[in-house]
C-alpha cells in the first residue's frame, strides 16, 4: 500500500546560523568545536566594517528571533497562499494602522514552489513587528552584545512618528551567495504601499531606502517583485489572523507531523504553528472567484464590551472569498 507523501515546504534560511557553518567549515579544525555565536564573533572582529552593513541587521533580526520564542508559522497548503495574495485590503495611516501579527517576531513557511503573480519563486520569509524606537536596543544592539563586539557602532534612526511600529521582511535571495533582502518598512508607509497594483508601482513608493549609518544595496527586477509579493503576503497573513482572531491559527504541523523541508532546518525548540482558511467551494463553469476582502472596524460602536479595550482599528470584519456565477457578478457591477 503507497503511503501518502509528506508535503514540503520551504523554510526561512538563517543567514546567521548558514554564515557560521559555512565559515566553520571553512576555516576547519580551529573552528570546528565554537558554537555560531563565537563564529560570527570573530568574523565581526576581523572585519568591524560588517556592523554597518545590511548582512548585520538581517542577523540581528535572525537572533531576535531566537530570543523571542522561534515561533514558525506554515502556511497550510497553495490553496492557502493563493487566496492570502490575491486577498483586498487597507489598513489606516500611521500609528495605529490596525495591522497585527500573531508574534513580534516569526517565520512563515511555504509550500514547496509557492511563487509570485508573475512566477518568481518565493523562498522562507522571516517577519519582525516592533516600535520603531525598540529596534536600536532590542535588535541591533542586543545582537552586538550577543557576539560580545568590542564596541558599540552609532546605528542613527529613520524619521518616524512618536509610538511608530516597523514592519521588517527579510529572505535568502541567493543560497550560493548568502544574499539576503531587508527590508524596513515604517507604519505611516504601509497603505501606500499595500495599494500598489504591481512592484513597479510598490518600488517607486518605497524608493531608495537609506540613512545616515547604512544604505541598502539596489534589488534586481526580479529581487523587487519577490520583495513586493512577500510584503504584501506578509500583511495579509496579519490582516486574516486578526480578523479571525487567531481562530484559524494552531499549533502543529501541516498535516499533524513534521514535513520535509527545503532552505532552513527544524531546529530544537522551536514553536510551530499552521494557519489554515476556512474552507473554499469548487468553482465550476460559469463561475467568478471573488477574492477575500478584509473590512477595517473604526467606528466606536464596535469597541465596546469585550473588546472596549481594544485600540481603535485594530478589529477587522473578514469578508469570505467565494465563487458568483458570472451573470450575477456583472449584474452587482452594473
Amino acid at each position: 500500500m503507497s503511503q501518502n507523501r509528506k508535503p514540503t515546504f520551504s523554510l526561512y534560511t538563517s543567514l546567521y546560523a548558514t554564515s557560521a557553518a559555512r565559515t566553520r567549515k571553512a576555516v576547519g579544525k580551529p573552528f570546528r568545536k565554537l558554537s555560531d555565536r563565537e563564529v560570527i564573533s570573530k568574523a565581526f572582529d576581523a572585519r568591524p566594517d560588517l556592523c554597518r552593513s545590511a548582512d548585520a541587521m538581517v542577523m540581528a533580526h535572525d537572533v531576535f528571533w531566537l530570543r523571542k520564542g522561534r515561533h514558525t508559522v506554515y502556511l497550510n497548503d497553495d490553496d492557502v497562499v493563493r487566496r492570502l495574495m490575491s486577498a483586498r485590503f487597507d489598513v489606516s495611516a500611521g500609528p495605529g494602522s490596525g495591522l497585527s501579527f500573531p508574534f513580534e517576531s516569526f517565520r512563515i513557511a511555504l509550500p514547496k514552489g509557492t511563487r509570485t503573480p508573475t512566477g518568481q519563486e518565493l523562498p522562507g520569509i522571516q517577519v519582525t513587528w516592533l516600535d520603531y524606537e525598540a529596534f536600536v536596543p532590542e535588535v541591533v544592539e542586543s545582537f552586538f552584545g550577543h557576539i560580545d563586539l568590542g564596541f558599540m557602532p552609532t546605528i542613527s534612526n529613520i524619521d518616524h512618528a512618536p509610538g511608530e511600529r516597523a514592519l521588517v521582511v527579510n529572505m535568502l535571495l541567493d543560497a550560493t551567495n548568502l544574499e539576503s533582502m531587508h527590508t524596513v518598512i515604517l507604519e505611516h508607509q504601509l497603505p501606500l504601499l499595500l495599494a500598489a497594483t504591481d512592484f513597479q508601482e510598490f518600488q517607486t513608493q518605497l524608493g531608495d531606502f537609506s540613512d545616515a549609518a547604512l544604505s541598502f544595496a539596489s534589488l534586481t527586477e526580479m529581487e523587487q517583485e519577490k520583495q513586493f509579493a512577500a510584503i504584501r503576503l506578509v500583511c495579509a497573513l496579519g490582516v486574516f489572523n486578526a480578523a479571525t482572531e487567531d481562530e484559524f491559527l494552531a499549533p502543529g504541523f501541516p498535516g499533524g507531523q513534521p514535513p520535509r523541508t527545503v532552505g532552513g532546518s527544524l531546529g530544537p525548540r522551536m514553536s510551530h504553528h499552521v494557519l489554515t482558511m476556512p474552507p473554499l467551494e469548487r468553482g465550476s463553469v460559469g463561475t467568478h472567484y471573488r477574492a477575500a476582502h478584509f473590512r477595517q472596524l473604526r467606528h466606536d460602536r464596535y469597541y465596546q464590551g469585550e473588546y472596549a479595550a481594544w485600540p481603535r482599528g485594530s478589529r477587522w470584519a473578514f469578508v469570505k472569498d467565494t465563487w458568483v456565477n458570472t451573470d450575477h457578478q456583472g449584474a452587482e457591477e452594473s
